[in-house]
């Protein structure tokens, strides 16, 4: 006879046994493969700590039902050609903590037909998300009304502490009216005065696009007129690249 010690799954993925067995002829077995979330839920099921790719899709998947989950990064994750749906919308937004303890989520970020585009959509006033790095690219082809930031569409309030951008962000479109447009390290378009602390970009901005009306900010992109928020302890070091050769209207940035 022989011996089974592992098991493939999807063809491609090998399981190890809890006890090796020796099959006989003619006899069914029951085997239960155990499947890694990539998280695990806190006792109150209120917090998702999340340790790989996997995990942070669940998150996402989850949240997009309760806007309030927190969700605690154990590890760096990296989300590189993975679909990641952006989190609530202007009406619903995220009110949660993401906390990255100080890990680094790599994403790529591209827009297809979505006119904004960000992680997540918009902030609420009473969410929070500190001690993270973003890293990877953000690409934005959309050019009307071309909202984007790598971290958060909008913010609405939301306290961003330790927050730390280093993706490339690339906009490429040919803007073709004069309604402002934001693109932002971190956030697109503050709309109600946050309070940003200790954030940083170093992520460079690669602009061959024509913008008409486009505001760009290493932190936010912009914010509306008569908000009064605050950045402390931010900066920005990346360098902004613009390349307008054969552009017919390189327009205002």
């Amino acid at each position: 006879g022989y011996e089974i010690k592992k098991l493939r799954a999807n063809g491609t993925e090998e399981r190890d046994l809890s006890a090796a067995f020796t099959p006989e002829a003619g006899k069914f077995y029951n085997i239960t493969l155990n499947y890694d979330k990539g998280y695990n839920l806190s006792a109150d099921g209120r917090t998702y700590e999340v340790y790989n790719a996997d995990g942070l899709l669940a998150w996402n998947k989850a949240v997009q039902g309760n806007l309030s989950l927190n969700c605690t990064l154990t590890d760096d994750i990296n989300l590189t050609g993975k679909e990641w749906t952006p989190i609530g919308d202007y009406d619903n937004r995220y009110t949660g903590t993401f906390d990255g303890k100080g890990h680094t989520l790599t994403v790529s970020l591209n827009d297809g037909d979505a006119k904004e585009l960000g992680l997540f959509h918009t902030l609420d006033a009473t969410a929070a998300v500190k001690n993270l790095t973003l890293a990877g690219s953000m690409t934005v082809t959309q050019p009307n009304p071309g909202v984007a930031g790598t971290l958060a569409i909008y913010n609405n309030g939301a306290a961003l502490t330790g927050v730390t951008n280093t993706a490339t962000v690339t906009y490429s479109a040919d803007k073709t009216n004069s309604t402002s447009g934001y693109l932002g390290g971190l956030v697109g378009q503050d709309k109600a005065g946050s309070t940003y602390t200790d954030c940083h970009n170093t992520g460079m901005f690669n602009i061959p696009g024509s913008g008409r009306t486009m505001f760009i900010g290493g932190i936010v992109g912009g914010a509306l007129i008569n908000t009064k928020g605050s950045l402390t302890n931010c900066s920005n070091s990346g360098k902004f690249e613009f390349n307008f050769s054969n552009k017919p209207d390189s327009g205002m940035f």
